[in-house]
């Protein structure tokens, strides 16, 4: 925050939202690649190995449509669907729903999103 102490108000002031624990936003390779969600890597190079969205497993899901307008559906060919955790690109948890393969969409911005399914696998997708 910035302080006129003459008057002792708040000037201006940036208030950040909740960030989710052990994630971290980081350039892959180190410092000039595009950001990606990470596990954190204290005093450490960013390397890709540990990049959740580089160093994904194929995909035992499928999202679509990709790009989406205002639902996106979750289609799965072996495991069961438990869960459907949407976040930011900044690992912001937004939307977590339970036993469904359809999420509404419609109210978020456009952009990129993270999708993680039943907590170990992640697919990126756009809202147009």
């Amino acid at each position: 925050a910035l302080y006129d102490s003459a008057n002792a108000i708040v000037v201006d002031e940036v208030v950040f939202g909740a960030i989710s624990a052990n994630m971290g936003y980081a350039r892959i390779p180190n410092g000039i690649g595009p950001f990606v969600i990470q596990d954190p890597t204290f005093n450490m190079n960013n390397e890709s190995s540990t990049a959740l969205v580089e160093d994904l497993p194929k995909n035992d899901f499928i999202l679509f449509p990709n790009p989406a307008t205002n639902t996106i559906f979750v289609k799965t060919s072996k495991e069961k669907l438990r869960t459907i955790t949407v976040y930011s690109i900044f690992g912001e948890r937004i939307i977590h729903k339970t036993h469904t393969n359809k999420i509404d969409i419609s109210y978020l911005k456009s952009g990129m999103y993270l999708i993680k399914i039943n907590n170990n696998q992640t697919i990126k997708f756009i809202k147009q």
